[in-house]
């Protein structure tokens, strides 16, 4: 069964479940008379309440039930994930002409440089590198995850949440590209991508922002 409770600026009567409320996953965010709490799969049924910002906000915590982390970190990694490798790739079939480039790339990091010259099989390096895409793009969506379950002012609108999203690809850009891939030699990542398009665009709109409007749906 779900309820609807909603409580005005003179009403003194508290929220109508206990503040160590453990929520299967919960959604805070800002509109005209307060806040916004979607409790989701709560044990006593309650869906929503809406809380005026006079009134004391009652203390969440995160679900500790993995499916509540599974649902988010699946949704907004596969999504982010394709979306980046899909728009990484026609970008280089625009620029260059070579579609998989991207795959390629990504997939040298297994099997060595040799992956990059277009006469190795497409059949190896493609499916690998699509694999190798979402393997990370799971890996990195479950870190902001944590962190944006850890961060709860940070989360407490869409826009926020795309905000810190397109920051944390920002960040996953430069640690990747010039950081690691510079420290274990693979430097076809920065020699043979476009900065802006492949690099800030696609990491921080593409993913980034992506990730964190998904993440929205799931907290």
């Amino acid at each position: 069964m779900h309820k609807s409770y909603r409580q005005s600026a003179s009403e003194s009567i508290a929220p109508p479940f206990p503040p160590d409320a453990l929520l299967s996953f919960f959604q805070v965010s800002t509109i005209r008379e307060g806040f916004y709490v979607n409790t989701g799969d709560w044990k006593e049924g309650f869906e929503m309440a809406t809380v005026n910002q006079s009134q004391p906000f009652p203390e969440f915590r995160v679900c500790l039930d993995l499916r509540c982390w599974i649902k988010s970190i699946v949704l907004g990694g596969i999504v982010a994930g394709v979306s980046l490798a899909l728009f990484q790739m026609m970008i280089a079939l625009v620029l260059k002409g070579a579609f998989f480039a991207p795959m390629r790339m990504i997939s040298a990091v297994v099997l060595g440089a040799r992956v990059l010259d277009p006469s190795y099989p497409l059949q190896v390096a493609a499916p690998l590198g699509l694999g190798i895409y979402m393997v990370l793009s799971l890996a990195f969506a479950a870190v902001f995850a944590l962190f944006m379950a850890n961060a709860v002012s940070l989360a407490g609108t869409p826009g926020r949440r795309v905000f810190c999203g397109a920051v944390y690809g920002f960040v996953l850009w430069i640690m990747n590209y010039y950081v690691i891939a510079t420290f274990l030699h693979w430097t076809w990542f920065a020699q043979q991508t476009d900065p802006f398009w492949q690099g800030f665009f696609a990491h921080v709109f593409v993913y980034g922002a992506v990730l964190g409007w998904f993440m929205k749906q799931r907290f």
